[in-house]
């Protein structure tokens, strides 16, 4: 039987190199989440490969409030937390043997913190014309956030009456969010009667005039387009009652009542006066006239 020589030099050198592959094989094995949102929980849980004993570090970065990084000294860690602000995080980890920190590995990534959705809530949607701008409430969950509105675009509040869209959208460095909804301005009321009057037989007919009731703020008659009047008596017409009819009339931030008035035709005064008259005594009485 041949016999073979024992080269414990030889077997030492081999030792050696599978040690040395198996510390070069130090390496993440898990993939970094990402993406995180404010408020909410994270957790990234790290598993590494490689020399018995390993730790793994933030080498690189800074953390979002609210992040911290556990080693577990056993090739595993996790990073998790509530994150408390948004933003791009660029970061390094490292995992490295501990016995002489010969082999190591890198995992960069960066963490994007997205805002959280944040609820709007819109109310006074439905108001009435008084003269003055008419914003809508709105309130947030999380409450006491920033919040822009517009109104068919515009960022001033609408006075006239009508309709409008209204888009509100969160302003905050944390959340996000928005909502739309539409404003409705209802038309004040406006009552617009024909004033009475009166003439006496004979006469032209007075000139025709309206009183209005409920014009608010600086508004009066010449903000809206005036109804027609009318009135069927003339300088010959009878005494008596006459209709003086309103109609027509309309304006953007009033709904018009028509209220008709009356035309009094009163009798027209009249003196009759006997005539003088002479006559020679003795004689007949002329004929008696009056003017």
């Amino acid at each position: 039987m041949a016999k073979f020589g024992f080269n414990r030099n030889l077997l030492v050198a081999v030792v050696l190199l599978l040690s040395k592959i198996s510390i070069a094989q130090t390496a993440f094995t898990s993939t970094p989440i990402t993406s995180g949102i404010y408020a909410n929980g994270y957790s990234y849980v790290i598993s590494t490969s490689g020399a018995n004993t390993r730790e793994i570090l933030l080498t690189n970065g800074t953390l979002p409030t609210g992040l911290s990084l556990i080693d577990n000294s056993d090739g595993t860690g996790i990073l998790s937390g509530t994150i408390t602000q948004t933003g791009n995080f660029p970061l390094e980890l490292t995992v490295r043997e501990t016995a002489d920190n010969s082999q190591a590995d890198v995992q960069n990534f960066i963490l994007i913190v997205s805002k959280a959705t944040a609820t709007i809530s819109l109310a006074n949607l439905i108001q009435v014309y008084d003269a003055s701008p008419k914003p809508v409430s709105v309130s947030t969950s999380p409450s006491g956030l920033g919040v822009d509105v517009t109104y068919d675009g515009a960022l001033t509040p609408p006075t006239n009456a009508g309709s409008y869209a209204v888009v509100a959208t969160i302003n905050d460095v944390n959340y996000q969010g928005s909502a739309s909804e539409t404003l409705t301005i209802s038309k004040a009321s406006l009552v617009a009667t024909a004033d009475n009057k009166s003439k006496e037989y004979g006469q032209s007919n007075p000139l025709f005039t309206i009183s209005y009731i409920g014009f608010l703020g600086s508004d009066d008659s010449s903000n809206i387009s005036q109804p027609t009047i009318n009135c069927a008596a003339t300088a010959a017409s009878n005494t008596g009652s006459y209709p003086i009819l309103l109609s027509g009339g309309a304006s953007t931030n009033y709904l018009l009542t028509l209220a008709d008035g009356n035309l009094t035709v009163t009798k027209a005064a009249l003196t009759a006066t006997a005539d003088d008259k002479t006559r020679v005594y003795g004689a007949a009485n002329p004929a008696l006239t009056i003017s």
